[in-house]
C-alpha cells in the first residue's frame, strides 16, 4: 500500500466469502459503495497511466490472482468501462505483463441494456435446450412421420 493511503485504508467486507477483504483507496473512497472492479476501474482511470496488476493487489491489499481475474472481468463490461490492453515484457524475454488503460468510466447502469426477457433474480427458466419458441411450436404442431 503507498504511503498516502496508510493512515486512511478503508476496509472492504467482501460481499461473497470466498472472496477475502480489501482496503478502498482514498482517492475512490467517495465510490465506495460501488462493486470492487468498478473501484478499480475509476482508480485505474483517475491514474491516467497504463497500470498492471501487482499495481492493483497493492493499492487494493488483495493478491495477485485477484486482481487479474478483475483486470478480465473490466475488459469484459466494455458498455460501462472503455479500455486498453497491452502486453508488456519486463526483466526477461519470456516473462511477460498484462497492463490496462481505462480510458472512461459509465458509473450510470443503462437499464434500457437489459434485454426483454432478461431474467429476474430467483426465477428459473423452464424451457430445456436450443431450440427457440418458434421450433419448439413446430415440433409440437407437426405430425409424426408415418409408421412403416
Amino acid at each position: 500500500m503507498s504511503d498516502k493511503l496508510a493512515g486512511h485504508p478503508e476496509r472492504r467486507k467482501a460481499h461473497q466469502s470466498n472472496h477475502g477483504d480489501s482496503v478502498v483507496p482514498y482517492d475512490v473512497r467517495q465510490w465506495a459503495d460501488q462493486p470492487l472492479y468498478m473501484l478499480v476501474a475509476i482508480w485505474c482511470s483517475l491514474q491516467k497511466r497504463w497500470i498492471s496488476r501487482q499495481e492493483i493487489a497493492n493499492e487494493f491489499n488483495i493478491d495477485k490472482r485477484r486482481a487479474s481475474f478483475l483486470i478480465s472481468y473490466i475488459l469484459k463490461k466494455k458498455e460501462r468501462i472503455q479500455c486498453k490492453t497491452r502486453i508488456t515484457s519486463r526483466q526477461a524475454p519470456w516473462f511477460c505483463q498484462h497492463e490496462v488503460l481505462i480510458e472512461q468510466v459509465s458509473l450510470e447502469e443503462d437499464k434500457s441494456e437489459l434485454p426483454a426477457n432478461a431474467l429476474v433474480r430467483g426465477a428459473r427458466r423452464r424451457r430445456v435446450g436450443n431450440a427457440s419458441a418458434e421450433d419448439w411450436r413446430w415440433l409440437l404442431t407437426r405430425t409424426p412421420p408415418a409408421k412403416q
